[in-house]
């Protein structure tokens, strides 16, 4: 008969091991995107979580000679995921790829495979010991998982908390000494526990320390700058976005100055580059340099047209533009920047009012109005730090309206030809200026052309005679192209810098004043209106045209297709082939009875709880203003509250609970959008209160089905328990990577769209009892 009484040290093992299990997860989010990128190390990670699904397939074969010496193989199991850990981030470090060939070579796709395959094997040693568990006590399911998610929401709180005060590197230590921590507080005598805690003490505290610090790519740009000669580092630290390396040259000086006129009498000045995460984040002039070569950017435009200006600089990086903004005569600038410089790292002062927050947030709450407000989309001047939803409908709705009469919204980005990204802010700023609706859109865009970068301008009162006139004589002298001012003339198109056709010109035309939607859906890149609902800027891959890009490789036309949806498409592939070989099949051979219908169920709900992490994970950084806050508080206050859920769902309907569940998905994706408008101006305190209103009420309903399951499941057949752990682990991690995805291609609702139908699936699959014969276990 199965065990009844759960001991004491056994659930805080529990504990100790989930804990250290998620914490070593967020820590290679932040370790790994120095080698693979960060869209590839989130593929690479799902992939790994495979070991857990492994891990029940495994459990579930050979169950009858496991349970019997659980005194021995949880601890082990334990044990092994403590070195595993460490062990198998070094390994993988050392494995060579290259994202960037992605989309054109086989080589970087084996080498992932080899990555994903060395940071499996941790997971699957935690997961074999904690299917152990519930196995041995599926009965008290609840109990058991209302422990795991506990110490999984303790995990991804000290991992949150953990990158604020040091290297995520040292926190790999941490992750050791709680693997070794679990084997100790359910080891069976007091002597194999103290000798467990010494070796996790050694261990942690031996294991070399070059093996923790993870390797810059050479592909990285960061890497590109320290290469030059006489390049050195003048800042290397990490901060809470990302490793942050301030690169410097005295011998062959870094200069930044994206579509810079053919025409400039002055040379860009030298300046100190900044890279988070290894990508460019900014560049500031060294204090003694000028700034002349500025003016003939066209991001200078704004302020040409508005001399004297009080000027809003979003994302200001180190300060290139905000410098700059003074420079070309703003009376006053203000700099807001997400990503707080630590201390040592340079940056532009003078008379700029330095505002560290979240942009988005700051512009629903300041009651101040400008004339100028300048933001970057990724491209030229800014390619790291965390996503600001600045240039989404919404957002560029809520910039225009904190202008003054008369003021301009200036967009930089980067001339892409095909033209793709530019035409994308192009029709999200047409969308905002009809929402704005006091002027038609094509008589409030200003847009020109250099030759690396585009800069458009709105003004939701309408350019005036004289600027046009100004526009067209500041383009004339600097070389730019005109791309569309109101009244153009299509003989003012493609003059400086000459394509084969005026591709910029048509399609700015289709969208300002043609058919913008048939326009939109005839185009071969997708660039309609960026939403808060669907925020993909500079994602435009039309699948229906990947072949055709794919096929004119060898002219360029791989260099057209972006490599984070490949890879995201490829680690779903990825999840459903190893899934069905570790899973499914070896399951199938032994022959588990009526297994399908609890299949389904357990399938559901994991894919169910994985789109409603993953949704909740993205849209409360949003809210917060903070990705890393919001990652913490979506991971740990969801866990904590599906916890304690867990731990109350004795006697719960599995039926019921899934469709609570699917409720819960369905409200999400109606009401989380419409929260993050009604608190975004708020202060702090009031939106992490509604945050935390909406995480509690969702992880209590999303903690219950799978212990309520796995409770039936365990009073019917105790040998299918391996069975159920390992579907749930494989549809989860299949689940997380299919809601990354849809997340980028379809929007948040699409995604908790999912969720509520996968949550249907499990309740249509129950009641439980799902056939075959009673066993007594």
């Amino acid at each position: 008969m199965e065990r009844q009484r759960i001991p004491l040290p056994l659930l805080a093992s529990v504990a100790a091991l989930s804990a250290a299990v998620l914490g070593y997860e967020l820590l290679l989010l932040r370790l790994l995107p120095l080698k693979l990128w960060a869209p590839v190390t989130g593929a690479v990670i799902s992939l790994a979580l495979l070991g857990y699904g492994a891990a029940g397939t495994t459990l579930a074969l050979v169950q009858r000679r496991a349970v019997p010496r659980f005194g021995r193989l949880y601890p082990g199991a334990a044990c092994g995921f403590g070195l595993a850990a460490p062990a198998a981030f070094a390994v993988a470090e050392a494995v060579p790829v290259n994202p960037l060939e992605l989309p054109w070579s086989l080589e970087p796709w084996i080498g992932l495979t080899g990555v994903y395959l060395v940071l499996a094997v941790p997971f699957f040693l935690a997961a074999f010991g904690l299917g152990l568990v519930y196995r041995l006590h599926g009965r008290r399911a609840g109990r058991v998982y209302g422990w795991d998610l506990a110490g999984a929401a303790l995990g991804a709180a000290l991992a949150v908390g953990f990158v604020h005060v040091a290297p995520p590197g040292a926190g790999l230590r941490g992750v050791m000494a709680l693997g070794f921590a679990a084997a100790a507080l359910a080891a069976p005598a007091r002597r194999p526990a103290g000798v467990l805690v010494a070796m996790g003490v050694l261990t942690a505290g031996l294991w070399p320390a070059r093996m923790l610090e993870p390797a810059i790519s050479p592909y990285k740009p960061v890497s590109q700058a320290l290469a030059g000669q006489g390049a050195r580092a003048l800042a290397d630290r990490w901060t809470a976005w990302g490793r942050m390396t301030v690169v410097a040259s005295d011998r062959v000086p870094l200069r930044h100055a994206p579509g810079l006129s053919l025409t400039c009498p002055d040379d860009p000045p030298p300046s100190a580059a900044a890279f988070l995460g290894g990508e460019f984040l900014d560049a500031v002039p060294f204090p003694e340099r000028r700034w002349a070569a500025a003016a003939c950017l066209p991001w200078a435009l704004a302020y040409r047209l508005r001399p004297g200006a009080s000027a809003l600089v979003l994302e200001a990086g180190l300060g290139f533009r905000p410098g700059a903004a003074l420079w070309l005569g703003a009376a006053k600038v203000a700099a807001v920047e997400p990503v707080r410089l630590p201390a040592g790292v340079p940056r532009t002062g003078g008379a700029i009012r330095w505002v560290w927050a979240d942009p988005r947030g700051f512009l629903a709450r300041t009651r101040d109005r400008f004339d100028v407000i300048d933001v970057a989309a990724p491209g030229p001047f800014r390619r790291a730090g965390p996503p600001a939803d600045l240039i989404t409908v919404e957002g560029t709705t809520l910039a225009l309206g904190r202008l003054t009469e008369g003021g301009l919204l200036s967009v930089s980005a980067g001339a892409e030809v095909p033209p793709r990204t530019c035409l994308q802010v192009l029709s999200t700023l047409a969308a905002a200026l009809e929402r704005v609706g006091r002027a038609p859109p094509a008589r409030c865009v200003v847009f020109v052309r250099s030759w690396g970068a585009v800069q458009i301008l709105a003004a939701p009162d309408g350019f005036t005679d004289r600027d046009i006139g100004r526009v067209r004589a500041l383009c004339d002298r600097a070389g730019f192209d005109l791309v569309w001012v109101p009244g153009m003339d299509p003989a003012w198109a493609n003059r400086w810098h000459r394509l084969d056709r005026p591709w910029f010109f048509e399609a700015a035309r289709e969208i300002l004043k043609g058919d913008r939607q048939g326009f939109e859906s005839r185009y071969p890149f997708r660039i309609g209106a960026v939403t808060d609902d669907r925020p993909g800027l500079g994602r435009t891959l039309r699948w229906g045209r990947l072949s055709e890009w794919l096929g004119a490789r060898r002219m360029g036309g791989a260099g057209l297709v972006e490599g984070e949806p490949l890879v995201q498409a490829a680690a779903i592939g990825l999840a459903v082939v190893f899934g069905g070989l570790t899973i499914l099949v070896p399951l199938a051979r032994q022959g588990l009875r009526g297994a399908g219908r609890s299949g389904w169920y357990f399938g559901g709900i994991g894919v169910g709880f994985m789109g409603c992490e993953v949704a909740l994970v993205e849209t409360l950084g949003r809210v917060l203003g903070d990705p890393t806050a919001g990652a913490g508080l979506a991971l740990a206050g969801l866990l904590a509250a599906a916890g304690a859920g867990a731990a109350r769902s004795r006697g719960a309907s599995p039926r019921q609970s899934a469709l609570a569940c699917a409720a819960a998905a369905a409200g999400l994706g109606l009401g989380l959008g419409p929260l993050r408008l009604a608190v975004e101006g708020t202060g702090g305190a009031l939106r992490f209160a509604a945050a935390a209103a909406v995480v509690a009420a969702t992880g209590w309903a999303l903690g219950r089905p799978f212990p309520s399951g796995l409770s039936a499941v365990a009073r019917h057949d105790p040998e299918r328990v391996p069975w159920a752990w390992g579907v749930n682990g494989f549809a989860s991690v299949w689940g997380a990577a299919l809601a990354g995805f849809l997340t980028a291609e379809q929007g948040r609702r699409a995604v908790l769209g999912l969720a509520a139908a996968a949550y249907l699936v499990a309740a249509a699959a129950g009641p439980l009892g799902w056939g075959g014969r009673k066993r007594s276990g």
